[in-house]
This record gives C-alpha cells, structure tokens and sequence, in this order.
C-alpha cells in the first residue's frame, strides 16, 4: 500500500495544510503557533484550529484524537505554546517528510 493511501486511511481528518503544519512542526519542534503561521504564510487561527484537532480534539464535539501534536504551555506566559510532536506524530512526519523533496 503506498504511504499516500496508508495516511488516508489511519487518518482521513488531514487535510494538505494539516499535513504542512505537522511537516512544519516535525522541521521546527518548540516553536509556537504564531512562528509555525508565519513559516506558512497562513492565519494563525487557521493553524490554531489545525492543530488543535491533531492534538486532542475540538472541545464540545466528539472527535477523534488524533494525539500528533503535544501543546506545552510556556511556564512565563500561560498565553503562548510550543509544539512537538508526538512519537506518532514524529513517525508520521518521517514518512512524508520524503514525499516533500523535489529531488534534492
């Protein structure tokens, strides 16, 4: 079964800009929500609702964890986050991160 089908069917939730995101934090790990939207060019609500549903869910909605993503509270400034993956996050990066090389 090739990577791409595999993906689609352990985690049919992500979407291409999921998967940018999950690459992005793989690429950056610690880095806030705000860093990874600018690295992206993306809103950072965007990301922010992306990445909550790889972490834990939406709340007041049944939804699958996904649990990709670990959310650490910065202990200074309850207000920002930093990202890292998960080991199942981190195994699922390594195995797209091929797919994003143009052939370098």
């Amino acid at each position: 079964m090739r990577i791409i089908d595999q993906i689609a069917t352990e985690y049919p939730q992500l979407d291409l800009e999921s998967i940018r995101i999950l690459l992005t934090i793989y690429e950056n790990p610690g880095y806030s929500i705000r860093e990874i939207a600018d690295i992206l060019v993306m809103d950072q609500k965007a990301v922010q609702l992306r990445i909550a549903l790889m972490a834990k869910g939406r709340k007041e909605r049944k939804s699958s964890k996904l649990n990709l993503v670990n959310i650490d509270y910065k202990v200074s400034d309850r207000r920002k986050r930093n990202l890292m993956l998960t080991p199942a996050g981190s195994s699922l990066a390594a195995e797209l991160e091929p797919l994003t090389r143009n052939g370098d």
